[in-house]
């Protein structure tokens, strides 16, 4: 357990409350000095799917290679309801509520212009937040 355990902390996790809801994310900001240009990036998971999908990309995102120009700063969040973050006490939380909660994620973290990616369900989200 204590292998997994390092594993699963090995990003930045943090947690905020949202329209009700505690929110949980992983923040990982690139680990370069002066890089020429730092894109915000918010990954969101499917169904049945967790933040654990993104662990291996997110060391790729925020390392700058010489072959690119910029590196990301990555935000994973659990989407309402996955991992750590708190379901709706009642129904109705749609997918273009999720995006809402989202998009105030990102506001909250300070960025108004950023890039998103989503698989399956966290598609449906990143659409609505385009």
């Amino acid at each position: 357990w204590d292998e997994r355990q390092k594993f699963l902390n090995q990003f930045p996790q943090f947690g905020t409350q949202i329209q009700g809801l505690d929110i949980h994310f992983i923040h990982v900001k690139p680990a370069v000095r002066n890089p020429k240009r730092i894109l915000p990036l918010i990954l969101l998971h499917g169904w049945p799917g967790s933040v654990r999908e993104f662990y291996e990309m997110i060391p790729k995102l925020t390392t700058r290679s010489d072959e690119k120009e910029y590196v990301f700063e990555v935000i994973v969040p659990s989407l309402p309801g996955y991992g750590f973050s708190q379901a709706a006490a009642k129904q109705g939380l749609s997918p273009a509520k999720i995006a809402v909660i989202m998009r105030n994620l990102m506001a909250r973290l300070g960025f108004s212009k950023y890039y998103v990616h989503g698989g399956d369900w966290g598609s449906i989200v990143a659409n609505l937040m385009a």
